[in-house]
């Protein structure tokens, strides 16, 4: 089970309880980069088939012949990928909240990319560049926007231990590692040249139907 951004094995733990109930095995790890992973600070070290990698790495060394790969948010990009790089260690996959996106043909840079029809981008540019706070305020305010309810409201989904949970590990791993993921997309095309785009595997996709980022309609064009 892999998890997203900005997440930790954490976010898993509902789940964790309900799979081993019934009895699952379940390998659960923090990211590279993430809690109590490493925390290489070169982009190199992340991007798709680095993780896949690592996560192929972990199967040996637990000697797990082939497993079936869950993912959320980056890390539902990541299962995918599997599937791609590492076609005979996965019996199934699973995306949750993230569709699967064919290797790309042509590299398009971030920027291009807002501007063109992808509902990935248009979603992307909705929620950054059309909030009632703006990304840039957002990074370079140190005291304004401080009253906006993005920053004061409490979320239900975190009890006041779970989110010290998180502010502790994030405070050890920082967030400079976990953002590597969104440097790499050079990388990943380079990477990606010569991968099949059809995954041949067993594969289920779970929306969110409030994700305000990763909306389900995304999924449109994936097919059977």
């Amino acid at each position: 089970m892999v998890h997203g951004w900005p997440d930790l094995w954490f976010g898993w733990r509902n789940p964790i309880q309900a799979l081993s109930s019934m009895m699952y095995r379940l390998i659960v790890p923090d990211v590279r980069g993430f809690g109590q992973s490493s925390t290489p600070q070169s982009v190199e070290s992340y991007g798709a088939k680095n993780i896949c990698n690592v996560l192929i790495a972990l199967l040996d060394a637990l000697e797990i012949a082939k497993a079936v790969f869950v993912g959320h948010d980056w890390g539902g990009h990541m299962v995918w990928r599997n599937c791609l790089y590492h076609p005979d260690r996965a019996i199934a996959v699973c995306g949750v909240c993230n569709t699967y996106d064919p290797p790309r043909k042509k590299y398009l840079p971030l920027w291009k990319r807002l501007s063109t029809s992808s509902t990935h981008c248009e979603n992307f540019r909705k929620w950054v560049f059309d909030r009632l706070v703006s990304l840039l305020d957002t990074l370079m305010a140190v005291d304004s926007n401080v009253d906006h309810l993005m920053f004061t409201q409490r979320s239900t989904l975190l009890s006041e231990a779970e989110l010290n949970y998180y502010i502790e590990q994030y405070s050890a791993s920082k967030f400079f590692s976990t953002c590597q993921t969104y440097a790499t997309s050079k990388i990943e095309f380079q990477n990606e040249q010569g991968l099949p785009s059809v995954i041949n595997h067993p594969a289920l996709y779970i929306g969110a139907a409030k994700d305000e980022v990763l909306r389900p309609k995304m999924a449109k064009g994936m097919n059977a």
